[in-house]
């Protein structure tokens, strides 16, 4: 597998790197649980999630996506879970995708 340049997606999308990145985790979404080519409906400015939650072996999914210039800011994906669970009760799942990893805390706990 080959490893993504964030630097050259940068480059690529310049000024449209949140959408491009959405666009991205959306077909990886889809490839991951085999939706078809219909899609999953979603709306500009959708509430907690980037899509509708899906069902899969019975479990409701959804997904996010975030994009990252230098380092994760961990608040703005804590207050995403926490919309998904105000505006999706039923949800048992959430991805959330990111352009970059988490590091090791110096901190301890």
């Amino acid at each position: 597998m080959q490893e993504v340049n964030w630097n050259l997606f940068k480059t690529k999308f310049n000024g449209k790197e949140t959408s491009a990145f959405e666009s991205l985790c959306y077909l990886l979404f889809c490839r991951e649980f085999g939706v078809s080519k219909v899609g999953i409906p979603r709306y500009k400015d959708q509430p907690g999630l980037e899509t509708d939650p899906i069902v899969f072996n019975s479990q409701w999914i959804g997904f996010q996506s975030k994009f990252f210039d230098k380092n994760i800011n961990k608040q703005d994906i804590e207050d995403s879970v926490a919309i998904t669970k105000r505006q999706y009760p039923h949800v048992n799942k959430i991805y959330v995708y990111l352009n970059l990893e988490f590091s090791k805390s110096s901190k301890d706990g």
